[in-house]
Formats: structure tokens, sequence, C-alpha cells
């Protein structure tokens, strides 16, 4: 901008001949003056009148527009925009583990990132088929989650499991477990879900690989002992808090469905992430499976059977109260089994029923000497929980 200025100080005005009337202002022109000097000039003006054009403009020199002046980058490093973590999308059919998921019908979700980096994402769900999505829930903090080295062995679902370990590797490193005294466990630390029992650890040991070693374990926990004995390899692992894992209600007409979801990282477009299939199935709304299931015999062959119920909701052990029933009323159904198959089912408000002799010769063609049963307690929404099986 100086050399140009420096050029542009010579000054010409130019009257030309009508057959110069296409020149416009901003146009570059060579001038040879009489004595033979040559200019170039760029022409800022143009009038017309009495018969001639009258021109103004500057002297112009190509090469002022060319530098020579190499360019630094300063004393700062480039910025570069970091690509946005994809999101690992756990859905979660659990028991009620929160005051608020006991009637309600709800399932939850936990989220992480596929790297460090990960700023929360939005849970989308599409009831028709990825259609049209909707925004289900936010979820801004991550949840500590990776997949299982080793089949968790059965153990026991009363007591401590001391004999089994269970190793776990994480997503990334930025995720830790960590070891809790026994008393914060019994308070409900450490939670986690693998596979499908929800299990509690004291001890997390970080091995020389990189994973961790959980010991001192909790089975079975929030009525998930029927999963105790049912793992596989590979089994998912999603360390449950309540920050994490989040309760999505979705209405009971979600209850059985299959719907789609997305689970889209802060800063990617709902287009680009993955979908996947989830079913809702109620199992917040389950009640537990009795517990202590026994039988006695009268003297002309009857059976009685008696159980112990749960509850799903306010289960704490307190003196002179037991707990609370947490269901719209009380009903039982009590299966009579031959080899597995159902040969009679009776239906009680009482945790107790007969299984009459007559009701024996009726189903085996004897009274029987022992009988196998399994007992559920009924959801006025969702129908039977979870069985109690027993051989009496």
């Amino acid at each position: 901008a100086m050399a140009r200025a420096w050029v542009s100080r010579d000054r010409f005005t130019l009257a030309l001949t009508r057959r110069h009337l296409l020149l416009a202002s901003g146009d570059v022109v060579t001038l040879t003056l009489d004595d033979g000097s040559v200019f170039e000039v760029q022409i800022e003006e143009v009038e017309f009148g009495g018969g001639r054009l009258l021109c103004r403009g500057v002297r112009f020199r190509a090469d002022v527009f060319a530098s020579a002046a190499a360019g630094d980058s300063g004393l700062f490093p480039p910025q570069v925009l970091p690509a946005v973590p994809e999101t690992t999308l756990r859905l979660l059919n659990l028991p009620p583990v929160t005051p608020a998921s006991v009637f309600a019908p709800v399932f939850f979700a936990a989220a992480a990132g596929t790297d460090t980096g990960w700023r929360g994402a939005a849970l989308y769900q599409s009831t028709d088929g990825g259609a049209d999505y909707g925004q289900l829930a936010g979820l801004a903090a991550p949840a500590v989650m990776g997949t299982c080295q080793n089949v968790l062995g059965d153990g026991p679902d009363a007591s401590w499991d001391e004999a089994n370990t269970l190793t776990v590797r994480l997503l990334h490193d930025d995720m830790t477990l960590e070891s809790r005294p026994e008393l914060a466990v019994l308070n409900g630390a450490n939670a986690a879900l693998v596979g499908a029992e929800i299990i509690q650890f004291k001890t997390a040991v970080l091995d020389q690989s990189g994973d961790y070693v959980l010991s001192g374990l909790l089975r079975g926990r929030r009525g998930t002992e029927h999963a105790i004995a049912s793992h596989g390899v590979n089994e998912n692992f999603t360390l449950l808090t309540p920050a994490t894992a989040v309760a999505v209600e979705v209405g009971f007409t979600a209850l059985g469905k299959d719907y789609l979801y997305k689970g889209v990282s802060v800063g990617n477009s709902l287009v680009d992430a993955p979908a996947q299939n989830f079913t809702y199935t109620g199992l917040n709304l389950k009640p537990f499976s009795p517990v202590h299931v026994r039988g006695a015999r009268g003297s002309g062959g009857d059976l009685a059977i008696t159980w112990v119920r749960r509850t799903r909701g306010a289960g704490d052990w307190l003196d002179g109260a037991d707990v609370p029933l947490a269901e719209e009323v009380e009903a039982y159904e009590v299966d009579i089994l031959n080899s597995g198959a159902v040969v009679r089912t009776i239906t009680t408000s009482t945790p107790t029923v007969t299984y009459t002799a007559a009701q024996q010769t009726a189903d085996f063609g004897a009274i029987q000497s022992s009988v196998d049963v399994a007992v559920y307690q009924l959801s006025a929404t969702v129908g039977r929980g979870t069985p109690a099986s027993a051989t009496l």
C-alpha cells in the first residue's frame, strides 16, 4: 500500500477523441509522450463533453502488488480442532435401583466416549423405524464401562463371594475403578451390571496388562440372583452410579416394543450416530422372587406350601415392621411342575397354598413324595415376577 501510494503521486490528465469512448474507470492504458517516455496510467475518472473525452488517472506499476516478504506463524502454535469421540451407549433393563424407578416405566442409559475428550451426549429414540427421532434425555457424566475378560463363576447370593474374581478391561485409560471398604459396599458402593447380574466389589487391583481384577464380591444384588449362574464370555461391564446410570421414563406404551435409539456426542450430528435396537421389558416393575419356599405334609397327604415375599422398594430391614408391598395388591401364582412342564397353577393372595392329595392324584396318578414348584409374585402392570423354584 505504501509503494502504491508513492507511485500514485504522479498524476495525469488526458484529452482523447471519441474512438476511446470504451475507456472506463479502473482501466490501465499505456501513455507514450513526445519525448519517448512511456508510462502506464490507471484511469480514475472519465468525463465526456464538447466532443472530447477527458480522463484523469495516476501512474501505475504492477510490480508494486508483488511482495517478497516472508510470512511468519508467530509465537502461537496453529489451532487444531480435535475430533469429537463417538458415544458408546448402553441401554439397560435394570431392577429398580432408584426410588423413582419402583413404580414408573423406566429403563436406564449409560454412555461414555470411545476416547478422551468426550463432553456428553444426548439420547434419541425413534418409534417409526428410524424415520424420525426425538430426544429423550441428556447424558452428561461419562460412565465407567468395559468388557469382562473372564467368565464370572457361580457363587453365593446371600454372603460374600471370596472364591471368584472378575477381570475387566475398561474402554480407555481415563477410566478407573477403586477399592472401597466393606461398610461402603454394604451401603451401596461399587455396584456394577455384569451381563444380567448386578454385583458389588470391595477390591479393584490394576494388573500389568492394564486390566482391573475385582474381588470380594457380593452377588445377585437387587433381585438378580437368577442370573448368577448364567454368565458367558465377553460380557459387558457397566459401573452403576446415580450420576451415570440415568433413568429414562418412556411410558407404558414402550413396554415390549423394539425401538431404535442413538447416543449422539455433543458436537456430532444425529445423522452420523449409529442406531441400536432396544426393548424395554419392564424389569423394574417385576416383583422379586419369593424366598424361603417350604413344604409341610399333612397326615392325609396334603402339601402346605409357604414362602416369604420380598419387595422392589424400601426394603430396609427395620425392627418390628415388615417391608412394604410395593404392588397394587398382594397376589401369587404357584406352578406345579412335572419334568419341567406345568400341570397345575394355583393362585392365592397370601404367601401360602395347599396342594391337596386329590390334586396330586389328579395330576400324577398318586400322592407324590416330592413335588417341583415355581412360585411367582404378581404385578398388576407386568404380570409375573421372577420365580422361586424348589423341590418340596
